[in-house]
């Protein structure tokens, strides 16, 4: 069965100029026939790792392949089990690079939003785990050349923020979003989110979508934005019971706070970003990297025991 599913992957992927496209359609409908059968289950390990990378590519091929591409890949996506959206997003972030082919990217989108509709309704805490890894990948699109892979990304993101699960930020999605499509909405939207009180405590999925709004806000040449940025690290950072959830988001934000401190001129609020900036380089320095949610050490030791 394996064998004759590992036989269709080349003429899958051979994708030549001088190759008649009826051969790629005919090896993706065979596949079609594979992921829709009851042996579903046993093969999609293999379906994947193998077969996904490949699938992504022919987005960007003749039209007829892309229209049965966009249907094997809509089955996969709809059998698949949930707990694959790590290695999911693993292999859909190699074509949603700034240099990716354009229609590549915009299928990816799609096929995520698919995904996160059926992640959403089975495993929010799943959704929120990845939000550190989901948002920067998404954002990354929000401003492409093509519209339809901008749109796109901005409809795929408010959907990604359904996994904020931190009840102080779930009613700021939107302005967050809009914030990032946006940036003359940063000093706003800061504004906004200075008026949270934050009673919940603050993990990395939180952190993931207010830390790349106060990046922006720390830029700005307005020391009241400076301020009110280092007065919400400030709330927020007393509010991270595992540092191993900030570890990710201080090599940004230390330095921030650090140019906060020389240029905030109100003694009061520079005191609090001083005693915030502590605050983070401790944290930094209790923080201890915890291997077995590292997706790496875990693919490896799985592969170690099967071996």
């Amino acid at each position: 069965m394996l064998q004759t599913l590992s036989a269709l992957l080349p003429d899958i992927q051979n994708a030549h100029k001088k190759t008649p496209p009826e051969i790629r359609i005919n090896a993706l409908n065979e596949l079609n026939k594979q992921v829709n059968s009851a042996n579903f289950k046993e093969l999609e390990p293999n379906l994947v790792q193998d077969f996904f990378p490949t699938l992504l590519k022919r987005l960007d091929d003749k039209p007829a392949v892309v229209e049965v591409a966009e249907k094997v890949l809509s089955e996969m996506i709809s059998n698949i089990s949930i707990q694959s959206l790590p290695i999911f997003i693993d292999i859909l972030s190699s074509e949603l690079q700034i240099d990716s082919k354009w229609k590549s990217k915009f299928g990816c989108l799609k096929l995520l939003s698919l995904f996160l509709n059926r992640v959403f309704d089975l495993d929010r805490d799943l959704l929120s785990a990845c939000l550190p890894r989901l948002v920067p990948l998404v954002s990354s699109c929000v401003h492409d050349l093509k519209s339809e892979v901008a749109d796109q990304s901005r409809m795929t993101l408010l959907q990604i923020l359904k996994g904020i699960t931190n009840k102080d930020l779930e009613p700021f999605a939107e302005i967050l979003v809009e914030a990032k499509v946006n940036p003359e909405k940063t000093e706003e939207t800061v504004q906004q989110l200075g008026g949270v009180v934050f009673v919940q405590t603050v993990e990395g999925s939180a952190l993931s979508v207010v830390v790349p709004l106060l990046m922006a806000g720390f830029r700005q040449n307005k020391t009241v934005v400076k301020r009110m940025c280092a007065r919400i690290v400030s709330n927020m950072a007393k509010l991270v019971e595992d540092p191993v959830e900030a570890l990710p988001f201080l090599e940004e934000l230390i330095p921030s706070l650090e140019n906060a401190t020389e240029v905030i001129p109100d003694p009061e609020a520079r005191d609090v970003a001083i005693k915030t900036l502590q605050s983070l380089n401790k944290m930094k320095c209790s923080a201890k990297p915890k291997p077995f949610r590292d997706y790496n050490y875990i693919q490896e030791c799985l592969q170690n025991k099967i071996g």
